[in-house]
């Protein structure tokens, strides 16, 4: 049995085969759990694999059997074996491991040559016409199309007619793909459509797809017609369990579609005029009167759910609930004509195939109802919600702020200070903002002008509805970095979809308290979230430890997920304090917040009615206005505050300087909960005397030395409210009666908000912090703002500490186990620890040893190893990495290190495709480690790298000798000024193949009895994709021809990517195209991890001595092949392919077959001047 985590990979069995007639149409069923349930299925494509014969069409049956358990396999054979699919041309069963629908659909669809293509999902039944209709009808098209059945009709766990739409219907629009799927799966197209659109991988653990709904979504965007083949039908089996059922809160992945602007406008213009009868006020702009009116409606953060309920009944839905209530005579319902459409015949030859269908008699024909037919009738107004969004949002996003609204709290103006405080460090950078609930932002102006503002919160969805249409967006925009502040909306979405979120974005969230409700209850942004909540997240920004602690103890938070982050606050002092307080100079008191329960404004007024009864010269000015609205008696309060002589003021717009503060002597704090208020850190900037209840964050700032912080007063856990005033109206007596006291907390206040809470620190703070800020740094910051994050186990840290000299090993093989990058670097590992003057250290990103490999990478190269990541990706790298012994390195690691050499590994990695990544690593490791010397060895170059490589050396890089393993490079690094620095090195695996062949240089040796051949195949993209395997179709062709005693196939990789296609992979890939029957596999890549510098050839491997020919993919395969003694044929893919080819100087294939012995190249040039490199390298000493 092939399972999901095997690597065994066959080639396709074939069960039936009519080789000389050619194929018009091929059927793909994938199968995966399904067993004896698929019975159906196969007998019902039988019946229209034999309508087909009939009907004169050749068809082909690939059966993909996708990480298929055993009873699954056991049927397919079974069924075959039994001739159920007589009727096809050719059957073929081929086993793949991707878990995965799509790609195991791209699999059975690169196995077949047809011209057209069908797939087929194994519990699924076809109506026997099927193939013949849908055929018929692409044939007589012009031009690209996928044909759909008519109707689907489901059965089991619904009862349901679809009556499937053409995309060319009136009734169809492209923008109804965001919320509804308007086919299945099941579809027949060209072949040519298939290879241009491919479906996308889809699993369901990573949270996107269904991979048919964003097939569907990219073809309508390139405008490929979606057609349906009159009288066809699809009996759909509606049930769990499957890999597409397991899509339930699955997100589409990013496409055309979805990010369409033009579909954006049509589909804004087309809602506005279904949903304008049911609200026709929607689109007119808020006018004072109706502002009022939604924060009369606003009484607490969640919109009352039942007037926001009605919006989502479109017109067609009202209309049937009205009708419902309405007197009908009595009698059978209707029969709905879709229904009655599909053919009688049809539905009751599905019931025999499968008796779960219903049989159809009256009765069971009306139980069924009919879906699909008006995609208008729901869900409008989150529909339109995502347009307006996609219409107004930028494409390229690096910075997305989540907010409920911008207004003058505390948070709204923090967030303000994070948004124009990543302007100014990233002007170059794309910013913009959503708001998500209804209440107006009221200082959106103070908001940068070029950073783009949407206003979700004025399409008045539902939260779950309104928190799917942000994942959406999420998921189709992709922002760099996500910031979601106090918006509970934003918080869901990512609890909801952070797995899906977190794969293209960085995830940033902002608290600050612990809320009390009006009903006593605590809450919290942070409080009942799911299991792994913050798994997907890189940081939750704070401004108090003791929120951080609370959360951490009540609620089990990591508390490395948390960063504590001061505000910014400006102001200056005004003019000191008088030395005396009396009726003629009052103290000028002043409160400032929002009119809600939290700041408690019945709290202010008990202690002016006490100052008052104390006859203590004070005033008093208020500002603010309700925002939440949840403050009890608002209006009888301030009736009562304005009794007692206080000025009531609106609510300023800015910072606390809005206000004058000069005019004032004291800033006065009642709240009942805090994190560390804006306003008391602006009130110390400004010279103003603090007098604030003892909350939350509020401690970690104010004292006895900044102010005059007044603990709450609680008797058995209940707040004694008289005593609390009482203590409150102490601290004020106490600055009346010390003038001189309070003047000395105030300047220790300002002293110490301008030394923490400056906006420079703000904002230096925010450059430090991984991830937040774009990674690609606009050309005014400096480089050295954003280095690398490495991380290593304690072991290699104590080594890095130790004053040792270390040389760093970077190899551009991202610790992938490819056969040659394996040898190379163990190679040059060996040659770094037979020398007795520095330790070598490998070096290699973060992604490589996650999931538990990097333990497998230490036991196959060394056991010192640095891994690296961008620090945007530090915190999950560093959770991908973690175990007992993972530790992320210091600023003071590096800086303690003494590593004078970074020594880059051979490769063909600096060219146009991977050089710029490569060489920006290579650049900031060597400064990063303070390195004063930078060899490279046995590199291929193309022109772009060299011109690369040579900026990277004008810029500081302090290179000694480059290396290159091929002339042609060496001869592009002297057309680009290199020459001084530039050797011929020949190949970083040179030492390793000596060794395993016992010889200085490759001789021939005599052949054994019999034709033996290695291969080695590649089909990869950056191999040559389709055209590579055609090209490995016409040498094994060759191959055969030359009736070989033995062929053995050498896998050269032992990777798990889907998109290396090594020999193993393109054989099955090959199909029918593959010659051999019996052939050996060795793994040489397995071979060379478990290989040790001067053990000689590894046992596995003494089977390639003697071979007559080898043919080779791989030119590190080749050149092992011609170390061993046997004549190697390189099979180029492309011009840089053949630049490293030149070295065998290899004839045509068939001169090569005919007299492979004279192919064997003369390498000993190669190997002198590898000597000579050695030599010098050995010259370069590092402990002195």
């Amino acid at each position: 049995m092939t399972g999901c985590n095997s690597i065994t990979v066959t080639t396709p069995r074939e069960y039936h085969d009519i080789m000389s007639k050619p194929q018009d149409l091929a059927v793909i069923i994938t199968v995966h759990a399904e067993g004896r349930l698929m019975t159906p299925t196969f007998r019902a494509l039988a019946r229209a694999l034999a309508t087909a014969s009939a009907d004169g069409v050749h068809a082909e049956v690939v059966i993909v059997e996708d990480c298929a358990d055993q009873a699954t396999e056991e049927t397919v054979s079974a069924l075959l074996e039994r001739g159920v699919l007589h009727k096809a041309d050719r059957v073929r069963v081929l086993p793949v491991r991707h878990g995965d629908l799509g790609l195991a659909r791209n699999a059975g669809i690169a196995a077949t040559d047809a011209a057209f293509i069908g797939v087929l999902d194994a519990d699924n039944l076809p109506s026997r016409n099927w193939l013949t209709s849908a055929w018929q009808l692409l044939r007589s098209r012009h031009g690209p199309a996928i044909i759909h059945p008519e109707t689907i009709i489901t059965f089991d766990g619904r009862r349901e007619c679809w009556p499937l739409m053409a995309s060319g219907s009136e009734d169809f629009h492209p923008g109804a793909l965001n919320w509804v799927n308007p086919w299945d799966a099941f579809c027949l197209a060209s072949r040519e459509v298939f290879e241009r659109f491919p479906y996308p991988e889809c699993r369901p653990q990573q949270g996107f797809g269904p991979e048919d709904w964003a097939w569907n979504c990219t073809t309508v965007a390139a405008d490929v017609p979606h057609l349906v083949a009159e009288g066809t039908t699809l009996f759909y089996w509606a049930r769990g369990g499957s890999l597409a059922s397991a899509h339930g809160d699955s997100l589409l992945p990013r496409n055309a579609l979805m990010t369409s602007t033009d579909v954006a406008t049509s589909e804004i213009e087309r809602l506005d005029a279904l949903l304008a009868p049911a609200d026709p006020a929607q689109n007119v702009p808020l006018t004072p009167a109706r502002q009022a009116l939604q924060r009369a409606r606003e009484r607490s953060r969640l919109v009352d759910l039942s007037w926001r309920s009605a919006r989502y009944l479109a017109r067609p839905v009202r209309d049937r609930l009205r009708r419902r209530g309405t007197s009908q005579p009595a009698g059978p319902d209707p029969l709905p004509d879709a229904v009655a459409a599909v053919p009688r015949d049809q539905w009751a030859e599905a019931h025999e195939l499968q008796p779960l269908v219903p049989y159809p008699s009256m009765e069971n024909l009306r139980s069924y109802h009919v879906w699909g037919t008006d995609w208008d009738a729901f869900m409008l107004p989150d529909r339109r919600a995502y347009w307006r969004a996609i219409a107004t949002l930028p494409q390229r996003i690096d910075l997305l702020y989540i907010v409920p609204w911008i207004g003058t709290g505390g948070a709204d103006r923090l967030a303000v200070h994070y948004i124009t405080a990543a302007r100014r460090l990233r002007p170059d950078a794309s910013i913009a903002v959503i708001t998500t609930e209804p209440t107006p932002s009221t200082r959106l102006d103070a908001l940068p002008d070029d950073v783009v503002v949407h206003e979700l919160g004025r399409d008045l969805l539902l939260p779950q509805f309104a928190t799917k249409v942000i994942g959406m967006l999420l998921a189709q925009l992709r922002p760099g970095t996500l910031h979601v502040i106090n918006s509970t909306v934003g918080y869901d979405a990512v609890d909801r979809f952070g797995r899906q979120i977190a794969a293209h974005t960085r995830i940033f969230l902002s608290t600050y308290v612990i809320d009390r409700l009006a009903n006593g209850a605590t809450w919290s942004f942070l409080y009942n979230r799911s299991r792994d909540f913050y798994t997907h997240v890189t940081r939750v920004l704070t401004d108090n430890l003791s929120f951080v602690h609370r959360m951490v103890e009540e609620t089990g938070a990591p508390r490395d997920a948390f960063n504590v982050h001061h505000q910014a606050v400006a102001g200056a002092p005004h003019q000191p304090l008088p030395d005396r307080f009396d009726a003629s100079r009052p103290l000028r008191m002043l409160w400032c917040g929002r009119l809600d329960h939290q700041k408690r404004l019945d709290r202010l007024a008990a202690l002016l009615e006490t100052l008052r009864a104390r006859s203590l010269p004070v005033t008093l000015d208020v500002y603010g206005e309700p925002v939440i609205g949840d403050a009890d008696d608002l209006e009888q309060t301030c009736a009562r505050l304005t009794r007692l002589g206080a000025v009531l003021h609106p609510a300023y717009r800015g910072d606390l300087r809005a206000v004058s503060p000069d005019r004032f002597d004291l800033l006065l704090m009642t709240s009942d909960w805090e994190g560390v208020p804006n306003t008391m850190l602006e009130g110390m900037a400004n010279g103003l005397v603090i007098v604030a209840t003892a909350v939350g964050g509020v401690i970690e700032v104010l004292d006895e030395s900044t102010g005059y912080p007044v603990p709450i007063v609680q008797v058995e856990n209940v707040v004694n409210e008289r005593a609390t005033v009482d203590a409150l109206a102490e601290a004020l007596a106490q600055v009346i009666a010390d003038p001189a006291d309070a003047r000395r907390r105030i300047r220790t206040a300002a002293e110490f908000v301008a030394d923490q809470f400056s906006p420079q620190a703000f904002e230096a703070a925010l450059k430090e912090l991984p991830g937040y800020l774009p990674a690609h740094l606009p050309a005014h910051i400096e480089a050295d703002e954003h280095p690398l994050t490495f991380f290593t186990d304690r072991a290699t840290r104590a080594l890095l500490r130790s004053g040792r000299p270390i040389t760093l090993l970077y190899t551009g093989s991202n610790g992938h186990s490819n056969f040659g990058d394996i040898l190379q670097n163990k190679n040059v590992l060996g040659y770094w620890d037979s020398r007795d003057d520095a330790q070598p250290v490998l070096l290699l990103p973060a992604f490589s040893g996650r999931a538990g490999r990097a333990a497998r990478l230490r036991a196959w190269y060394t056991p010192n190893i640095v891994f690296f990541a961008e620090r945007s990706a530090a915190p999950a790298a560093l959770r991908a990495l973690a175990d007992d012994s993972t530790v992320q390195l210091d600023e003071s690691d590096l800086a303690r290190a003494d590593t004078p050499l970074l020594h880059v590994v051979g490769g063909g990695y600096l060219n146009r495709m991977w050089g710029d990544s490569h060489l920006s690593i290579i650049e900031e490791a060597s400064r990063a480690w303070r390195t004063t010397r930078v060899v490279m060895s046995g590199l291929q170059i193309d022109r772009h790298g060299a011109a690369g490589l040579r900026r990277l050396i004008d810029d500081g890089l302090p290179a000694t000798m480059i290396g290159f393993r091929d002339r042609a490079s060496l001869d592009v690094a002297r057309e680009h000024g290199l020459g001084s620095l530039a050797r011929y090195t020949f190949d970083d695996l040179t030492e390793m193949l000596q060794d395993w062949s016992g010889a200085r240089v490759p001789r021939a040796l005599p052949a054994a009895h019999g034709v033996r051949y290695a291969v080695h195949m590649n089909s990869s993209g950056y191999a040559g994709g389709p055209a590579a395997l055609s090209r490995w179709g016409d040498v094994l062709d060759h191959i055969a021809a030359q009736q070989p005693d033995e062929v053995i196939l050498l896998h050269a990789y032992e990777d798990a990517r889907v998109e290396v296609q090594d020999t193993l992979d393109t054989a099955a890939a090959l199909g029918e195209r593959f010659p051999f029957i019996t052939f050996r596999v060795i793994s040489i890549a397995k071979a060379a991890l478990r290989s040790t510098p001067g053990d000689g050839l590894p046992e596995e491997l003494t089977a390639l001595r003697g071979l007559t020919a080898g043919f080779s993919a791989s030119y590190h395969t080749a050149l092992m092949l011609t170390f061993l003694g046997v004549p190697a044929y390189l099979v180029n893919a492309s011009d840089y392919f053949a630049q490293k080819a030149k070295l065998f100087q290899l004839p045509s294939i068939d001169e090569f077959l005919n007299r492979p012995e004279t192919a064997l190249p003369d390498l000993t040039a190669e190997i002198d001047a590898r000597t000579t490199w050695i030599e010098d390298l050995s010259g370069l000493r590092l402990d002195r």
